[in-house]
Formats: structure tokens, sequence, C-alpha cells
């Protein structure tokens, strides 16, 4: 979890609603559609600032830790029975799966 991304993206999304509301000086005699588009792109900004300071901590928690990959189905063993449940051993002979890279 990045801080810092987070505060920048809690900063884009106070931007945005400032923008949007119409709170800064001057602002009322803005034409409301690009008030409305830059409000948007504010708050959009934020939001993905906000969202990507999480995505390392989402990989690292779904992401398998033996290194062999990010989902174990698919693998298949050496009969060639195809592995469609993440499984350690086939069902068909017992043995260890094995992950190829595709």
């Amino acid at each position: 979890m990045n801080r810092r991304a987070i505060g920048w993206g809690l900063a884009f999304l106070a931007a945005g609603i400032v923008v949007l509301a119409a709170w800064l000086p001057g602002s009322e005699g803005w034409a409301l559609g690009p008030r409305i588009g830059m409000g948007t792109l504010l708050c959009v900004l934020g939001l993905v600032f906000v969202a990507g300071s999480f995505a390392g901590a989402i990989r690292n928690r779904t992401e398998a830790v033996d290194g062999k990959g990010g989902c174990p189905v698919g693998a298949t063993c050496s009969c060639g029975h195809f592995n469609f449940k993440p499984r350690k051993a086939c069902r068909q002979c017992g043995a260890a799966t094995l992950y190829t890279t595709a």
C-alpha cells in the first residue's frame, strides 16, 4: 500500500469535488459542461490513484506463493489429464500436477 499515492488520490478527489460543486472563487461563471468534464476527470484520476495504491497488496494476496503461476487451474500431469480444479495431485493417476507456461 502506497500512502503517498493515497494522499495524491484523495487530493485529486477533493479537487474534483470542489470543481463540481463550484466552490472555487469565480467558478460560478463557468459553463456547466467544462466544469463537469474537469471535475469528472479529477475525480476519476483520484480514484485511479487510490485504487492503484492497493494493486500490489491485492497481487501479493492472490498470487501463488510457490512462484509457479497465479492459478493452478490448467495444470497437467504425466498421464496428460487436464486439471480443471486447483489440485496438487491428478485425479486419474495420483501423480503431482505440473505447471506449464503458455
